[in-house]
């Protein structure tokens, strides 16, 4: 019987000593102030016939709401992180293209802050392509009605993060061509294996315009 009761006690102690307190883990905090944002941008392109025509905020399948570039916080580390919201949606009937329902989405990419020093003072009339490795990236739809986007971004962003695993799209690029007082630009993703492709492609026959002082809201350049 004593037997059976020092197990017993010894059992308990072994349970309480490898028992363990539930912890939530800290999400992601993306700070309220907005470092960069850009809300319109024209996209032009030249057709096969060699006319130029644009469309506003879209571009070759391309399109944006807004992009804005914030700081955040994973755990006692800062990075940057580039978000574009845009209209998606889907077909009823996609064989046939019947029965479109216009929808919203967030994309977004992390990446060390420093990598924005990259930008910096590109040549004039030149296209400069930069490739920023992406630490975590994410791409949601989000509704109408959404009352945080920031929240629903670090859930998610939580989410990339205990999954330990390296973006399949893990570069973000930057192409930059300053002319006269604007600023022409495209911002693509890669994977490892097509940055080299990515960066070769030249942006003469199809990009965004804007303002040098507008793109200078988004990006310091």
């Amino acid at each position: 019987m004593k037997k059976i009761y020092l197990s017993a006690v010894m059992l308990l102690v072994m349970i309480i000593g490898n028992a363990q307190d539930r912890v939530d883990v800290a999400l992601p905090k993306i700070n309220k102030t907005t470092i960069g944002k850009l809300i319109a941008a024209k996209g032009w392109t030249q057709g096969s016939t060699g006319q130029w025509d644009y469309r506003t905020n879209k571009l070759d399948g391309d399109n944006f709401l807004y992009y804005e570039l914030h700081d955040v916080m994973i755990g006692d580390s800062s990075y940057s992180i580039f978000i574009q919201k845009y209209t998606s949606g889907y077909y009823d009937y996609p064989n046939i293209q019947e029965g479109w329902h216009q929808t919203m989405a967030i994309k977004y990419f992390v990446f060390d802050t420093k990598e924005l020093e990259k930008l910096k003072n590109p040549e004039a009339d030149k296209t400069t392509s930069t490739s920023i490795p992406v630490l975590y990236r994410g791409d949601m739809p989000i509704s109408a009605t959404e009352f945080s986007v920031a929240k629903r971004i670090e859930e998610d962003l939580a989410k990339e993060i205990l999954k330990n695993e390296k973006p399949i799209y893990d570069h973000l690029i930057i192409k930059i061509r300053p002319y006269k007082d604007t600023i022409r630009f495209v911002f693509k993703e890669a994977s490892a294996y097509e940055v080299d492709k990515v960066q070769a492609t030249d942006i003469t026959n199809a990009y965004y315009e804007v303002p040098r002082e507008k793109f200078s809201k988004l990006f310091k350049i």
